[in-house]
């Protein structure tokens, strides 16, 4: 990686804070290292749009492309492909007007999920609730027959309708893979995860730099600070030599 001195700190820093957090906690912390915006502003943003900040600031760190790698479910071969965040831009925005579902009478208006929804979601004492959470968070406004009804009432089939057209309102916020195997012509679906890519992809990155600064510490009795101060291209001219011995 790239970068100044003090952008390493601070993300050795949000590794610290995010260690021990669940996936969702260490999203939003990935999302708000992407800019200036507060935890808050954050957390009520579209999960797509969350996405996308935590993809861009990728692209800053390690660049544009993206190694996936699933294991193929009709012959088991590990495949690895690459993308780019060019292509995972392709997907289209959350759209910024609230979705309408109009079947049998009623009518409810919706929008994309938020991060703020899904820590709600995540307290509930059970699947069924956390489920209702969520569909109760992504309803704006329902009605049947012009009369306003609680969300928990609505029938089985309007609320999948409901479920649909939020996920087609944010098509980010679910980004979806086909797959197939060079091996055996197979394909799939797979779900690509961009918090949990990143998150691992720079966990892997502070520990490979925590190794450097243990190496030249040790050979030239620098503190950590030392160290990150220099430069990374001669930064590795030291390591290099201390490799040479």
């Amino acid at each position: 990686m790239s970068g100044r001195p003090g952008d390493e700190r601070a993300l050795l820093g949000m590794l610290d804070t995010g260690e021990g957090l669940s996936a969702h906690e260490q999203a939003l912390l990935l999302a708000g290292a992407e800019g200036s915006a507060s935890d808050i502003a954050v957390a009520e943003l579209p999960l797509g749009v969350r996405d996308r900040r935590i993809l861009r600031l990728r692209g800053l760190l390690f660049g544009a492309s993206v190694n996936v790698q699933d294991t193929c479910p009709h012959c088991a071969e590990v495949m690895t492909c690459t993308l780019t965040l060019h292509q995972l831009n392709d997907v289209a925005t959350p759209s910024a007007v609230p979705a309408r579902v109009e079947a049998d009478g009623w009518t409810v208006i919706c929008r994309a999920l938020t991060s703020a929804d899904l820590t709600h979601a995540l307290r509930a004492s059970d699947r069924a609730e956390a489920r209702l959470r969520l569909l109760t968070s992504c309803v704006v406004d329902a009605e049947r027959d012009g009369l306003p009804v609680p969300t928990a009432q609505l029938p089985p089939p309007v609320a999948a309708s409901v479920v649909e057209a939020v996920a087609e309102a944010d098509p980010f916020a679910e980004i979806r893979l086909r797959l197939v195997c060079a091996q055996c012509g197979g394909s799939w679906d797979a779900v690509l995860d961009p918090a949990r890519y990143v998150w691992c992809e720079l966990a892997e990155w502070g520990r490979r730099l925590t190794e450097n600064v243990h190496v030249l510490a040790r050979a030239y009795g620098w503190r950590e600070d030392d160290v990150l101060a220099l430069p990374a291209s001669r930064r590795a001219v030291y390591l290099g030599l201390v490799g040479d011995g």
